[in-house]
């Protein structure tokens, strides 16, 4: 609805957070969240976008293990291997996730598309 009213998807907080990020942020709490990613990629929103923590939407929906918006991230080209501050990848916060049924699906998921299994972080 705000999109269809003109609504910039690549708007920004002051965090550099702009909505594909709070989309891919929020766990099971929002639904229809895989339809909203998808009209907001189809609207413009820039799936490598970084908030200040140097976290793009592909981290922040693989730290909350959402394998299906995942999988859209990748297909729109989202960079499987950028590293936030912390030198962390999409991979190491599926990793670290306490929740582990989907973690196999997204590493799967993120391994098919290429994501580098070696990466090392600063710890």
């Amino acid at each position: 609805m705000l999109l269809d009213a003109g609504a910039e998807p690549s708007s920004h907080d002051n965090h550099e957070r702009a909505s594909l990020h709070w989309v891919c942020s929020e766990g099971d709490a929002l639904a229809n969240r895989e339809i909203i990613v998808q009209q907001l990629i189809e609207r413009g929103a820039f799936v490598n976008a970084k908030d200040d923590q140097g976290m793009q939407p592909l981290h922040l929906a693989s730290k909350n293990t959402n394998a299906a918006i995942v999988g859209i991230l990748l297909q729109a080209g989202a960079d499987r291997d950028s590293r936030d501050t912390s030198r962390n990848t999409a991979l190491h916060w599926a990793a670290q996730h306490k929740d582990q049924h989907q973690v196999p699906s997204i590493v799967d998921c993120l391994l098919h598309h290429g994501a580098d299994p070696r990466a090392h972080d600063y710890h």
